[in-house]
């Protein structure tokens, strides 16, 4: 077991505990604390502090125990709560009712007899790896899942962590690509701090704030007397990271006209303020970022080709939350444990029914919009874990685009093909099983819809 011996589990029983529950939870490495009363638990609680504890009721202590109950549950301590209940058939519409105000309230979980055990094993280890995280938050921090302050253990993440090892060890330009809400600016942060320029500035300018007519006096700077309004000197932002780096974010919207004056600076490394004459050299690394398809505004005439090709000399392509299913759940945790919202310390975590709804929905604003909404349940929430009303999540429902049936079929046989590899770990034969379809077809669907399955 390793590990597992060690971990620890409050089981309250007022009527007695189940030899079968016992054995259970005892085969599978748990270290049982009984309890048989209210003050019995309390006692194990301040003493042993288990992160998980199940209340086992029978149909008569559920009336004589509920305000004791209730004022367990409710204590400040760090356990998860998981409720044992009689068969549902044995209990009134009423009771129900009640009961379930104390799980949504109190509980992590709860399970009905006659319990499923690979189910409810399953919820143990994820009630106890939950309290485990709200424990100590700063683990997943200093985990193999977070590098350069980015959190993620995807492949599509691992890859990117390994390719700005490389990147941050040189000093050429880099175009960081990616939609919105991705965490570009999380990147060419940890290009700068992790070079041999992390010692100096990194300057930022996003170009798609900025009015045409200032994009030019931002970037170089302007002279005393150069326009009306300037009465003094400015430095512009290039100058401003000599020695250090440039970051554009959001190049693409940068006008053509500044486009040609960014290019010139490119490659002679030499800056003209506005309204002065002497050409000032500057040494600064560039670091551009963009959520739009720099080729085909270039196709389009709003991107000149030339500047394209001096910003990506190298390249780094930030993948969206759907090519990385398996970071949702760690995303949600790291948010949860660093306190998003200090005037909300209510919830101490997810029910399985909201973290199953974050994986099902299409999270378009990416990291920005997830982290968005579990800072909106985190205010809202009113129990001891964030529930999926509690995210609002149909309201951020984005309006789907119009599509040809020929368009929707295809989408969904695309969906179904991932979702087989993913289930069977990009295993052919399995995923073809799993899709009800041959190999041979299975193959031919992946390379009509140009899917990978490395």
């Amino acid at each position: 077991m390793g590990s597992e011996s060690q971990r620890q589990i409050l089981l309250f029983s007022p009527s007695g505990t189940s030899q079968a529950l016992f054995d259970l939870l005892a085969s599978h490495g748990w270290s049982i604390l009984l309890a048989d009363s209210v003050t019995q638990a309390r006692a194990i609680l301040r003493q042993d502090k288990p992160l998980v504890g199940i209340v086992s009721l029978e149909l008569a202590d559920i009336d004589p125990h509920h305000q004791s109950l209730t004022d367990l549950l409710g204590l400040e301590s760090e356990t998860n709560w998981i409720l044992l209940l009689p068969e549902r058939s044995q209990l009134s519409a009423s009771r129900q009712a009640e009961l379930d105000h104390i799980i949504s309230a109190y509980c992590f979980d709860y399970h009905h007899e006659p319990i499923q055990n690979d189910l409810f094993l399953a919820v143990l280890g994820h009630a106890y790896g939950m309290a485990e995280v709200a424990k100590h938050p700063a683990r997943i921090s200093s985990s193999s899942y977070s590098r350069f302050g980015i959190i993620g253990k995807s492949k599509a993440m691992q890859t990117l962590f390994n390719q700005i090892d490389k990147v941050c060890k040189l000093d050429a330009p880099v175009l960081i690509s990616g939609e919105t809400g991705t965490g570009k600016e999380l990147v060419a942060n940890a290009i700068h701090y992790h070079s041999r320029r992390s010692d100096k500035q990194l300057v930022v300018i996003n170009c798609g704030s900025l009015a045409d007519s200032l994009v030019q006096a931002e970037l170089f700077g302007y002279e005393k007397g150069a326009f009306t309004g300037a009465y003094k000197r400015k430095i512009g932002r290039i100058e401003a990271s000599d020695g250090g780096t440039l970051f554009l974010d959001e190049v693409g919207d940068l006008p053509l006209s500044q486009q040609a004056n960014l290019l010139r600076f490119l490659q002679e490394n030499t800056i003209v303020r506005v309204g002065g004459r002497d050409e000032i050299p500057v040494d600064i690394r560039i670091i551009a970022a963009t959520n739009i398809d720099l080729k085909q505004a270039m196709v389009k005439g709003l991107f000149r080709e030339d500047l394209f090709y001096r910003l990506n000399v190298l390249h780094l392509e930030v993948p969206p939350l759907r090519e990385r299913d398996e970071d949702i759940e760690l995303l949600c945790r790291y948010f949860l444990s660093h306190d998003l919202c200090a005037a909300s310390s209510h919830p101490k975590g997810l029910s399985a029914e909201a973290m199953h709804v974050i994986q099902q929905h299409v999270w378009k604003g990416n990291v920005r919009e997830l982290a968005n909404a579990i800072q909106h349940a985190q205010i809202m929430c009113e129990h001891r874990l964030i529930q999926p009303s509690d995210l609002e999540l149909e309201k951020r429902q984005h309006p789907r685009e119009h599509t040809t049936l020929e368009e929707s079929r295809a989408d969904a046989d695309r969906n179904a093909i991932q979702g087989g590899l993913r289930q069977s770990q990009n295993n052919i034969s399995q995923a073809a099983e799993l899709l009800g379809i041959s190999r041979v077809t299975l193959h031919r669907l992946i390379n009509k819809y140009q899917l990978k399955t490395d």
